[in-house]
């Protein structure tokens, strides 16, 4: 697929904000969208990846005039891709290249075992509840996953997993007040 202006804005704006200001006023309404979209975050990460060919390491759940869109960047043979997937229909709207980031990121993702997907799996599984934004980061010398849970109580999880072993190593709730997070209760760790 051709990239368009509307994907080109996209990117820019990927590029441009932070990770956490795309999502930085999510609240019990945008959990519930996303929660009852009917494509998950993780079906569309799937289709992202059959349809390009690629691994994705970063995907985000938009809700921009109460429609759930998803973005999908994925790792295709060394070179970043994007993708835009509509969350009625599971397809991508649009699809271009990504040139967001380094080479030495893309190989050094390119290396992993782990993968996003299974993350998500995982995550959603752990804290009861659907991904709207998952990510590879490297944290110190530790290559970990975060994935964002919009749980069944419209509470937002934060679930860190470990990228070359696969297991939670944490599970917090994010309060909504302070935006700090705390321990879920009940959340097993591995």
């Amino acid at each position: 697929m051709k990239p368009t202006l509307a994907c080109a804005i996209s990117i820019a704006l990927l590029v441009l904000l932070p990770a956490g200001s795309a999502r930085a006023d999510w609240d019990a309404k945008h959990l519930k969208q996303v929660r009852s979209a009917q494509t998950s975050l993780r079906a569309a990460v799937l289709a992202a990846e059959r349809e390009l060919k690629g691994k994705a390491y970063f995907a985000l759940a938009n809700t921009p005039n109460d429609a759930v869109t998803y973005t999908i960047r994925l790792d295709v043979g060394d070179k970043a891709m994007i993708a835009q997937v509509d969350a009625k229909t599971g397809k991508i709207s649009e699809s271009g290249p990504f040139g967001g980031e380094p080479a030495a990121f893309l190989k050094e993702f390119s290396k992993l075992k782990g993968s996003l997907l299974a993350a998500m799996k995982a995550a959603e599984s752990t804290a009861k509840g659907k991904s709207f934004q998952a990510q590879f980061k490297r944290v110190g010398n530790k290559d970990v996953f975060e994935v964002d849970i919009a749980g069944r109580d419209d509470v937002e999880k934060d679930v860190v997993v470990d990228a070359a072993t696969g297991k939670i190593r944490k599970v917090a709730e994010k309060s909504r007040e302070t935006g700090s997070t705390t321990p879920a209760a009940g959340a097993a760790v591995q």
